[in-house]
């Protein structure tokens, strides 16, 4: 087992949260703070890890090297800026920062605070293909197709597919704020969240697998499109503990096995 080296904090502790603390059990990385005041898979933590009392986690932050969010939007709306204060912060519910006003204020936080925001990449692969070529792209579009019971606010939709909304990231975001977290993310890695084109589509045929399909159409003609197709856990999927902890990884330098891609 490796020694430790670093020490990163999580807030929210359902699946992907409880999932990214065992994934890290094998690495470099210690998870010594988690909080949250619902999960019933904190009664399985030691009792100075786990916390369901926000003052608690933030006095701890100051000795980690990263609090990773995994449970809400409003988290980084109410807590965003305490965490930046006194660490480095990486949300994973990515729609807040589709609040212009919001994320400017965070980036301001963590300069002045000596400290960092880092933004995962949300299970998109190929994201690090389409942020280097961001300045060239004349479109980026990006659809998700889900059974309804996949969606935040999806509803029941009995016979064929329904598209629930086509227009911009932005707006999107605003309507379904637990489901189209790699559409910001997305966004905000090409055209920015009003030139991103997104819609979302509701299908009872796909039986609990989600559809993505990202791309981007360059000024020169050239063409860049991801495809997946992956199993559904929640509005998440099950790629998603892994992307986050490569970010997690990442983020910190921390050791991995074999050659390190940059």
């Amino acid at each position: 087992m490796m020694t430790a080296q670093y020490q990163i904090g999580i807030i929210g502790f359902g699946f992907i949260g409880s999932s990214l603390y065992k994934a890290l059990s094998a690495t470099d990385i210690n998870v010594a703070s988690v909080l949250d005041p619902d999960s019933e898979e904190m009664a399985a933590l030691p009792a100075a890890i786990g916390t369901t009392d926000r003052a608690r986690f933030l006095e701890s932050a100051g000795s980690l090297d990263l609090v990773v969010e995994v449970a809400h939007p409003q988290v980084t709306v109410s807590m965003g800026h305490d965490v930046l204060r006194k660490t480095s912060y990486m949300p994973c519910s990515m729609v807040a920062l589709a609040n212009d006003e919001l994320l400017d204020s965070l980036l301001t936080t963590a300069r002045e605070c000596g400290t960092q925001l880092f933004i995962p990449h949300g299970a998109v692969a190929g994201m690090d293909n389409f942020l280097d070529c961001r300045e060239k792209w004349q479109s980026a579009e990006v659809t998700f197709r889900k059974p309804p019971t996949s969606i935040d606010k999806g509803g029941e939709h009995e016979g064929g597919e329904v598209v629930l909304f086509e227009g911009s990231a932005r707006d999107i975001a605003e309507m379904f704020p637990r489901s189209v977290n790699s559409m910001v993310t997305f966004a905000l890695a090409t055209l920015g969240l009003d030139n991103t084109l997104t819609r979302i589509i509701a299908d009872p045929s796909l039986d609990k697998m989600l559809v993505g399909e990202f791309k981007a159409v360059g000024k020169d003609g050239s063409r860049l499109t991801v495809f997946k197709n992956e199993p559904a856990v929640g509005v998440s999927s099950t790629g998603m503990v892994d992307s986050i902890k490569g970010s997690v990884i990442r983020a910190l330098g921390a050791a991995i096995k074999g050659p390190r891609f940059v």
